[in-house]
């Protein structure tokens, strides 16, 4: 019960950071999308850990923090307290993938992370070959599958080197996190 609670809080607490970074950039005379990733400059390799943070209209923070906050909560269920280190794993390797190979534009939101949260469990409910990490697997599978479209580069405003590069990231981190677990013991049936 103390892991749901910190989870929860933890997920509420992203949530007033991205909403309340939103609404500063709304309110204040800055652009703080200015401060994303544009690759290949030594001016954007700041946005690598900021862009989730920014997002450049309501429903583009709206169309993010639903994802967001049922992707996050699977991992906490699912990894509990290595969700930190994980979350912060797809932004940094997401957002440097996205730095090196990204078109020349900004690129901000939550979405990188988003598909990098999606790729990772995922890839851990193929590879773990365990009931409930493929159960989790099937469940992003079913609500979020159609987001396999957005890794193409259909909308010219849509960061799809974000997405590409977020599922990257998320099927990283879980091959190597897979690579580094302890053999599992196998019951002689």
């Amino acid at each position: 019960m103390k892991q749901t609670a910190e989870s929860f809080r933890s997920i509420l607490i992203l949530l007033l950071v991205l909403w309340g970074v939103f609404f500063a950039d709304l309110l204040l005379p800055w652009n703080l999308a200015s401060f994303g990733i544009y690759p290949r400059t030594l001016s954007g390799l700041i946005g690598i850990p900021l862009h989730p943070f920014l997002h450049g209209s309501m429903g583009h923070l709206i169309s993010n923090s639903i994802p967001l906050v049922v992707l996050t909560w699977l991992l906490f269920a699912a990894y509990g307290k290595r969700t930190y280190g994980l979350m912060t794993g797809f932004v940094l390797l997401g957002g440097l993938l996205v730095w090196v190979f990204g078109r020349s534009a900004f690129h901000i939101g939550a979405s990188g992370l988003i598909y990098a949260e999606a790729a990772f469990l995922v890839a851990m409910g193929i590879m773990a070959r365990r009931f409930l990490d493929l159960l989790v697997a099937l469940l992003v599978i079913f609500l979020y599958g159609g987001m396999v479209w957005g890794v193409l580069p259909v909308n010219p405003y849509v960061s799809w080197e974000g997405h590409l590069m977020g599922v990257i990231a998320g099927v990283f981190i879980a091959i190597q996190m897979r690579k580094g677990a302890p053999a599992q013991k196998r019951r002689r049936v």
